[in-house]
């Protein structure tokens, strides 16, 4: 599992936007909550703070990416 994916356990619920069936969310799937957060226009809706959101994904994903240039 990769930084950025969630795996939802019993939050499924709170967790179910980020599914690409919010309807029949499966749990035992991760979700990349960072490809959410760029690529699903239901984000800016799910986030309280968007901006912040996004600020950290990018610096999550260039700390990943500094590991193994």
């Amino acid at each position: 599992m990769g930084a950025q994916e969630v795996h939802a356990g019993g939050e499924v619920a709170f967790y179910s936007p980020l599914y690409p069936d919010q309807l029949h969310p499966d749990p035992s799937s991760a979700v990349n909550f960072v490809r959410f957060c760029f690529l699903d226009p239901r984000a800016r809706e799910f986030y309280p703070d968007w901006d912040l959101m996004a600020d950290g994904a990018v610096d999550l994903l260039r700390t990943d990416a500094g590991r193994d240039p």
